[in-house]
């Protein structure tokens, strides 16, 4: 009997264990938290948006891109949708991105926690590993701790499906640091990803944007500028908030951000808030509305914009550009609406950090590929051991990538395990 250990029953490490369990595996899941698949739950909001039928292919941070693309070959986004059907759980297609069509992630967990037991898979909850150690005979004892009491347990081969302290306050995925490193792994710290941004609020009237514009969401084109050079770009929509920047189209920059960061790099945003609109043929437009001359600039820009971020962006304008321009003057020229609107399209915002990890839904980091045969997901180090998920240098866009990477990864390490 092939004894397997499983650390973490997460996404990753429940697909693992229903692909490596059968006669002649005996699976078990080592798990922090009193339930298995507990931040499956708040994925999605709620809803689990668990991959999308979109390419793969751009949509993941990795310094091997070839590394991801054996992964996928071996499991896709179409194998999952089959595979879940198979399970029992049917798909919703809402524009690519793919739901359990209850619409709940209760769906997708209880459906993997019972497939699990199904094929006969322990679980061990509340209980941490604290460390691991390679036995005399090529196994593996793993140290852990449960109420304070101190366990080990032996096995023959290990999953390291520790996922990250994303979305939670506890920190157990580093705890094997140590032993991957003494074998010659490479890890990057750990930062969060998929979050909103803090903005440096060092100038009045940024200060006074955040505070009254809290809240409001619109449409916008962001830039992310790393040390003055602009690295890329993304469309979408906008949270505007106390502290700063986020929604999506924020999240999907948070990665480069917090890298940027903690190398002590600049970061920096530029947001086009007229994305859909060529400034010459909207000048036009407004100029010819009726009674132009008579209305105040924020009365102009009402029709344009939410009445709060009219409002914040003129006074924008007014501090950094031209000082007589106010909200409530009127007979506004051609050419000031013209520069002012070409100022709406380039607002800049320097960031100071991103939000932290209990507000972030994933991490950036991890064991970098290059110790990882993709093949197996097995460490080039490290005989019968293997990595899943976020446990990796890995990280995806929202919208599904990331549990996709989840269930490709346990796929490929839970099938490995079964080879002799």
């Amino acid at each position: 009997m092939n004894n397997i250990i499983i650390i973490g029953g997460g996404a990753s490490g429940l697909f693992a264990a229903i692909n490596a369990a059968n006669e002649d595996n005996s699976v078990t899941i080592i798990e922090a938290n009193d339930k298995m698949g507990k931040k499956i739950l708040s994925t999605g909001n709620g809803r689990c948006n668990f991959s999308n039928l979109d390419s793969l292919t751009g949509k993941y941070n990795c310094a091997d891109n070839e590394f991801i693309e054996k992964v996928f070959n071996a499991f896709s986004n179409k194998d999952i949708v089959n595979t879940f059907e198979k399970m029992g759980l049917f798909a919703t297609n809402n524009n690519g991105y793919l739901y359990p069509a209850s619409m709940q992630a209760a769906s997708v967990s209880d459906m993997l926690i019972s497939r699990c037991r199904l094929a006969g898979v322990k679980f061990i909850n509340n209980t941490i590993v604290t460390d691991i150690h390679i036995a005399e005979d090529g196994g593996f004892i793993i140290e852990t701790e449960a109420d304070k009491l101190s366990k080990n347990y032996y096995c023959d081969k290990v999953i390291l499906a520790t996922g990250t302290k994303a979305g939670i306050k506890d920190d157990f995925c580093e705890n094997m640091a140590e032993f991957l490193t003494e074998h010659n792994h490479t890890i990057e710290k750990y930062k969060p990803a998929l979050c909103g941004m803090e903005v440096k609020k060092d100038k009045p009237p940024i200060k006074q944007f955040f505070k009254n514009t809290s809240g409001v969401r619109c449409k916008i084109n962001a830039a992310l500028y790393i040390d003055n050079d602009r690295t890329t770009t993304e469309s979408g929509e906008l949270q505007l908030t106390n502290y700063g920047l986020s929604g999506i189209v924020i999240f999907q920059l948070a990665a480069m951000v917090s890298r940027a960061l903690e190398n002590n790099r600049k970061a920096t945003v530029l947001i086009d808030f007229l994305p859909e609109y060529d400034i010459n043929e909207l000048v036009n437009a407004v100029c010819l509305q009726f009674a132009y001359e008579k209305k105040s600039v924020y009365d102009i820009l009402m029709g344009i914009f939410n009445s709060k971020l009219a409002m914040e962006l003129i006074n924008m304008y007014s501090y950094y550009v031209d000082n007589a321009v106010k909200p409530f003057n009127k007979n506004l020229s051609k050419e000031k609406l013209t520069d002012m609107l070409k100022f709406f399209k380039n607002v800049e915002f320097n960031i100071n950090g991103t939000n932290d990890f209990t507000k972030a839904q994933i991490c950036c980091g991890g064991i970098d590929v290059d110790g990882i045969n993709p093949y197996t997901m097995e460490s080039k180090y490290i005989k019968n051991l293997y990595f899943t998920g976020e446990a990796i240098n890995v990280d995806g866009k929202c919208g599904g990538y990331n549990l996709q990477w989840a269930w490709s990864t346990g796929y490929v390490a839970g099938k490995s395990c079964k080879l002799v």
